[in-house]
C-alpha cells in the first residue's frame, strides 16, 4: 500500500473509531509535515468551528452567532492566520506567508522574518517588494536596493518611495545614503589625491582634505555623480542622529568647490544648495543658530507663497523647533501659515509645538479665536495632564 493510501485508511479509519476531532488532528499532523501549509489554514479553521460547535461547512445562510461566539471565532481565525502565515514565512515562502499576516496586521512577525532571510539573486526582488513597498519594514528594504542596486536606483527610490514612509524610517533611509555616498566620494578623492602626491592622507573629512587642494576640481572635475550628490543634500535635512549630519555637512564642504555649472538649481529656501544646508545642519547641532534663525526667517518672510509655496515658511519653523524654540515656532507658524496649518507636511502642527514648548494656553487663545471649539477642549484637556 503507497504512503498516499496509507494515510487516506487511517484518517477514515480514526474517524470511525475515535471521532471528528481526532481525524481532524491526524489531518493536521500530517498537513505540517508535507508543509501543505494552504491546506492546514482549511483544516484549522475545521477544527476551531467543531471546537466552538459550530457547523464543519460554512453554509451560504452564514452563522447566526451570538457576540461572544463570534468573538471566538474572529480571535481563533487570527490566531490559525498568525500561524500559517509565521509557518509559511519560516519555510521561506516570504509572499504566501505575508497574505495570511497582512489582513491581521502581524508586521512585526513579518519583519522577524524579513530580517533574517538571507539574501539572495532569487529572493532580493520579493524581499525589496516585501519590506519596502508592503511597508513591512521599509528602511531594510530601501538598505537592499542601496546595496544591491546602486546610488541611483537608491535615490530614485528614495524619492518614490521613502517620503511616504514614517519618519524614523525615512530618516534610517537617508542615513544609509549619507554613509554610502561619504565612502564612496571619500574613496574617490583620497585615490585622486594619493595619485598626485604619491602619499594617501590620513584625514577622512573635505573639510581637512579640501581647502589646500583646489586643484581637485581644476577643469570642472568631480569625483562622483554631481546629480546624486545633491539629492542626497537634498535628503539629508531630514537626519537627526549627530555623525549622519556632521557627514552630511562634510559632503557640503565637497559640493560647495564643485563648478558652477554643477551647482544646480534648487527649491528655496535652499537654492544655493550646499552653503544654505550646510547653516541649516549647523544649526541642528547648536552651531550658529542665531545667524541660521535670521537667514531662514528673512527667506519666509520674503517668499512669494502664490508661486513658491510654503517650503521657505515651514523649513523656518521648522528650524525653530528643533533648535529648541518651540514657542517662537509656533508663534510663527500662526502668523505666516494660513489657519496655522502646515501645507507640505515639513513643519510640526501646532499642537505638536504647544507640547513640546509646554503652553496650552497660547493653544487655546488661538483656538478661540478661530472658533475652533474642538481644539480648544483639547488644548484644555492637555494643559490638565500637565
Amino acid at each position: 500500500m503507497s504512503t498516499t493510501s496509507s494515510i487516506y485508511d487511517q484518517i477514515q479509519e480514526t474517524l470511525q473509531q475515535s471521532g471528528t476531532e481526532a481525524a481532524l488532528e491526524k489531518l493536521a499532523a500530517e498537513l505540517v509535515s508535507s508543509k501543505k501549509f494552504h491546506e492546514l489554514f482549511e483544516a484549522r479553521k475545521l477544527q476551531l468551528r467543531l471546537q466552538l460547535g459550530l457547523p464543519l461547512l460554512f453554509s451560504e445562510a452564514g452563522d447566526d452567532l451570538d457576540d461572544a461566539t463570534r468573538n471566538k471565532l474572529e480571535d481563533g481565525l487570527s490566531e490559525i492566520c498568525r500561524d500559517i502565515g509565521a509557518a509559511l514565512m519560516a519555510d521561506g515562502r516570504l509572499r504566501e506567508g505575508w497574505m495570511y499576516l497582512r489582513p491581521v496586521g502581524e508586521n512585526e512577525i513579518a519583519k522577524e522574518y524579513l530580517l533574517r532571510t538571507e539574501t539572495n539573486d532569487e529572493n532580493i526582488d520579493e524581499l525589496i517588494e516585501l519590506a519596502l513597498r508592503e511597508g513591512i519594514a521599509p528602511a531594510h528594504g530601501f538598505n537592499l536596493v542601496l546595496q544591491h542596486y546602486g546610488t541611483c536606483n537608491s535615490i530614485t527610490t528614495f524619492d518614490a518611495e521613502m517620503n511616504q514612509q514614517p519618519p524614523a524610517e525615512k530618516k534610517m533611509a537617508a542615513g544609509m545614503l549619507v554613509e554610502h555616498l561619504h565612502a564612496e566620494l571619500l574613496e574617490n578623492v583620497l585615490s585622486d589625491i594619493t595619485s598626485e602626491e604619491t602619499t594617501r592622507p590620513t584625514s577622512n573629512r573635505f573639510a581637512e582634505l579640501l581647502p589646500e587642494r583646489e586643484w581637485l576640481f581644476d577643469g570642472n572635475r568631480y569625483h562622483i555623480d554631481t546629480t546624486h550628490l545633491a539629492s542626497v543634500i537634498r535628503f539629508a535635512r531630514v537626519l537627526s542622529d549627530e555623525n549622519q549630519i556632521k557627514l552630511a555637512i562634510d559632503l557640503t564642504e565637497y559640493g560647495q568647490r564643485l563648478s558652477s555649472q554643477y551647482q544646480y538649481e534648487n527649491e528655496e529656501p535652499f537654492s544655493d544648495l550646499y552653503p544654505t544646508t550646510r547653516l541649516y545642519m549647523n544649526a541642528i547641532l547648536g552651531n550658529d543658530v542665531a545667524d541660521a534663525v535670521t537667514f531662514f526667517e528673512k527667506k519666509a518672510r520674503e517668499c512669494d507663497t502664490y508661486n513658491q509655496g510654503y517650503m521657505p515658511v515651514e523649513v523656518y519653523i521648522e528650524l525653530l523647533s528643533r533648535v529648541g524654540k518651540p514657542a517662537e515656532a509656533m508663534e510663527a507658524l500662526i502668523e505666516l501659515m494660513p489657519d496655522a496649518s502646515p501645507k507640505i507636511g515639513i513643519a510640526p502642527t501646532i499642537m505638536e509645538l504647544a507640547n513640546s514648548a509646554k503652553d496650552f494656553g497660547r493653544f487655546t487663545r488661538f483656538c478661540r479665536e478661530n472658533d475652533d471649539l474642538l481644539g480648544f477642549v483639547t488644548g484644555l484637556l492637555h494643559s490638565e495632564k500637565k
